[in-house]
């Protein structure tokens, strides 16, 4: 990875997006896999989960994937224009967790409009699970890219 540079801020943008949007993907795939075992009363071991969530990331990549893009492209840039405040690691995994808070909190209702002929009512299981996904998607983004943000 390249050094602080501020004159590439699209590219950053970019595959921050791309790298949450992965990371939204199998995440969702890994959690549906696991929470699912526990509602048909079995405890699902590991090799079970990565089988199914396997097969779950066609569906999750639709509006999870698609959102954690934009999430990603959106966090990234709100932290590349607010960088100059941002002086240690510790900092910057401050403002990515928060960030990541926002658009954990966001997903529910972006998942709603995707699959609106389809969806139901509003799950507030749905947001306690979406935001820790969102902050550990942040978290884990702003430590790939921490060379580019902090000052």
């Amino acid at each position: 990875m390249e050094p602080f540079r501020s004159d590439r801020p699209l590219s950053l943008a970019l595959k921050a997006g791309v790298l949450s949007g992965f990371l939204a993907t199998l995440l969702s795939a890994f959690g549906l896999a696991f929470v699912s075992g526990f509602g048909n009363g079995w405890l699902p071991d590991l090799l079970n989960s990565i089988k199914a969530a396997i097969l779950l990331c066609p569906i999750t990549i639709v509006s999870c994937g698609s959102f954690g893009f934009l999430a990603g492209v959106g966090g990234s840039s709100w932290i590349y224009w607010r960088r100059r405040g941002i002086t240690s690691t510790r900092k910057l995994l401050g403002k990515s967790a928060i960030a990541g808070l926002l658009w954990g909190v966001a997903f529910p209702f972006f998942d709603r409009i995707v699959n609106l002929p389809y969806s139901e009512s509003f799950h507030v299981v749905q947001l306690l699970l979406c935001i820790p996904s969102g902050v550990t998607c942040a978290l884990i983004c702003a430590l790939v890219f921490r060379k580019r943000f902090v000052a």
